[in-house]
């Protein structure tokens, strides 16, 4: 089965500021096209996934829209750590799911739900 997720996009009203949180956050890095300013791609290396920062007429950030999880490397405990420094807001603080390993839930700098995961922690 193919991945169930082929690709997102978090809305943001300021795109450079949402992407320094992701930075921050998770470690992300990201691409940029000068022809497309309102955009930026997270760099997902080989990963079929792939997704963006966007500020876009039919997006609006905020909470209760739809959650997705993103990987956090270092694991959950050490991405929280960052969350606040970042500008953003621990939602629901890091929590086992059995076998599945742990997940937290932020809010971004946009206002945006998003989860983190990690196996190890």
């Amino acid at each position: 089965m193919a991945n169930v997720i082929n690709w997102f996009e978090i809305p943001a009203q300021d795109v450079d500021r949402a992407c320094g949180f992701y930075s921050a956050l998770i470690g992300a890095r990201f691409q940029r096209d000068p022809q497309m300013p309102d955009n930026a791609f997270f760099e997902h290396g080989d990963s079929s996934v792939g997704g963006e920062v966007c500020r876009a007429d039919y997006l609006n950030p905020g909470s209760g829209g739809v959650l997705i999880y993103l990987n956090a490397p270092e694991g959950v405990a050490e991405a929280l750590s960052r969350v606040e420094a970042a500008g953003g807001k621990i939602v629901m603080p890091r929590r086992a799911i059995g076998p599945h390993g742990y997940i937290a839930v932020v809010r971004d700098t946009e206002g945006n739900t998003i989860g983190l995961h990690n196996m190890e922690s």
